[in-house]
């Protein structure tokens, strides 16, 4: 019986922040950042448009609607 043998691919890491906006994301290839790089992520995330929840319900309510 023959095992597979699973090839190592060595893939070139790129800071996370190079790799952020890069066009050639990929899934497969996993991207690596320090906690500051993290968290500075998650603060331009949390500085974008959020809507408040009474917002987001009529929003669904009306997707409903015009789902029917």
């Amino acid at each position: 019986m023959q095992t597979a043998v699973r090839q190592r691919i060595d893939i070139p890491q790129k800071p996370y922040s190079e790799s952020l906006c890069s066009d050639e994301w990929s899934p497969t290839i996993p991207f690596h950042g320090t906690q500051e790089e993290w968290w500075e992520h998650f603060h331009q995330i949390e500085k974008g448009q959020f809507y408040p929840i009474s917002d987001v319900h009529q929003r669904i309510a009306q997707w409903m609607d015009e789902q029917k």
